[in-house]
């Protein structure tokens, strides 16, 4: 799910490091987290993101 150009929420396989700076910008979860956060919100639902 893209929040800006290529930035996104997405869930990751490829490490367990979450809460850790591991990519460019987009926002690391778990996979089953992912998923749900992919049901629950609506095209244009408001989400913040905060350091």
């Amino acid at each position: 799910m893209y929040f800006h150009e290529g930035y996104g929420l997405h869930g990751v396989t490829w490490h367990a490091n979450l809460g850790h700076p591991m990519s460019h910008g987009c926002v690391n979860q778990p996979n089953d987290e992912a998923e749900w956060l992919f049901n629950f919100a609506d095209v244009g639902t408001l989400v913040n993101i905060h350091d």
